[in-house]
Order: structure tokens, then C-alpha cells, then sequence
């Protein structure tokens, strides 16, 4: 016996997603970016001027290494902190920070407008 496929009108409405290019100073909080070929959801987003102490505490190691990215010698850094999914377990959830190059290119999942 073989099986029909449904026809697309038949299924669920819900929505379309799209792959969108984005600089990285532009990403933003809850963005689904593609980083180092998997797909990572971004937490937090510092830009030069930012100060994660603010939201970390001054003695935070997350704040120092959002801080090592932001004192380069130039401001054209962005810090991303994002989820490594494969690390979490249970209710503990591990991040990492990366400094991009603000103007570099990254993939981020997009709701399309039509699907909204």
C-alpha cells in the first residue's frame, strides 16, 4: 500500500521560513544564525559603546570576554553570545562569545512577511 501525499492545502496554516543575510552588528537578540555551519540562537548582541557589566556584574567572566572583544584596538567589533545546544543538559544552558567583524555576512532565519 502506498501512501498519497496531502496536498499543501490541507496542512496546518503556519508560517514560511526564509534565510536572510544580515550584518552582524545588525543581528539581534533571539536571531537563529548560522555560525561555524550549525544553527546557533543568539542570546545577547554588544556593539562598541555596550557594557555587558551592566547586565553581567563587573567580576562576570561573560563580561570579560564580551569586554576582551569591545577593547580591540578599533570599533568595528560585535560580540555575539549564543547557545551551544550540544553542551546544554538539563536546565543548564551553555553560551559562548565570538567577536565578528561588525559588516560580516551572517545567514539568519526569517519569518517571510507574507506567512505573518
Amino acid at each position: 500500500m502506498t501512501t498519497q501525499p496531502t496536498p499543501s492545502a490541507a496542512l496546518p496554516d503556519r508560517p514560511s521560513w526564509n534565510v536572510r543575510l544580515v550584518r552582524a552588528r545588525d543581528v539581534q537578540e533571539r536571531d537563529v544564525i548560522r555560525l561555524d555551519g550549525r544553527w546557533r540562537e543568539v542570546m545577547d548582541v554588544y556593539n562598541n559603546g555596550d557594557d555587558p557589566a551592566l547586565q553581567f556584574g563587573r567580576d562576570s567572566t561573560i563580561s570579560h570576554e564580551i569586554q576582551a572583544v569591545l577593547d580591540r584596538a578599533d570599533d568595528v567589533w560585535t560580540a555575539l553570545r549564543f547557545v551551544v545546544e550540544e553542551k546544554c543538559s538539563g536546565a543548564e544552558i551553555e553560551t559562548k562569545v565570538v567577536g565578528l567583524f561588525w559588516c560580516a555576512l551572517l545567514e539568519v532565519q526569517a519569518v517571510e512577511a507574507s506567512s505573518r
